[in-house]
């Protein structure tokens, strides 16, 4: 019997990088001081953070649904091994 998971883990792998790579970006966008505009016209008005918060909420939603997926791959796995054993 041939189990292969490593495509499954693979993929989950790639979406935790991808949402820990846009969570650090998103971080950035947030805490960046280039975001504050001191001209006169503008004092004290900060950008809108909005885009960049949701960006951070997607990239945890990203990362909480890549460990499922290998939650649920190792899951499978140990339940295949226990049948064929």
């Amino acid at each position: 019997m041939n189990i292969n998971s490593g495509n499954s883990f693979s993929i989950a792998q790639q979406g935790l990088q991808r949402s820990q790579a846009r969570a650090v970006e998103a971080a950035e966008s947030i805490a960046n001081p280039a975001r504050f505009h001191p001209a006169e016209e503008t004092k004290g008005v900060l950008e809108p953070l909005a885009e960049p918060i949701v960006q951070l909420k997607e990239s945890q939603q990203l990362f909480d649904a890549s460990a499922k997926v290998i939650e649920v791959s190792n899951r499978t796995v140990g339940a295949l091994l226990d049948i064929s054993a």
